[in-house]
């Protein structure tokens, strides 16, 4: 399945690939075909790093800090800009 079907069909979509990719792919298969009131959610490569990556030769402070930097640019996203304004 194609990435524009897979976007027409589903009610969520969640893209797990590498960060400079995610706007390319959602330009050129994501944007014209999800259906209204489709979610769409993204995974941050440092996100993933920082939780998930069995290498041990990143310090696991740096690990974390990686994590919450992630979080806080998103927690930052939706206090200070929001979907709302994201959507015009």
């Amino acid at each position: 399945m194609q990435v524009a079907d897979a976007a027409e069909w589903a009610d969520v979509v969640m893209m797990l690939t590498p960060d400079e990719l995610q706007a390319e792919i959602y330009n050129e298969s994501l944007v014209d075909n999800m259906k209204d009131g489709a979610a769409l959610m993204f995974a941050l490569a440092a996100f993933v790093e920082a939780f998930w990556s069995p290498l041990t030769s990143v310090p696991y402070a740096m690990k974390i800090g990686a994590g919450l930097a992630g979080w806080g640019v998103l927690l930052a996203y939706f206090a200070l800009s929001g979907r709302a304004s994201a959507a015009r």
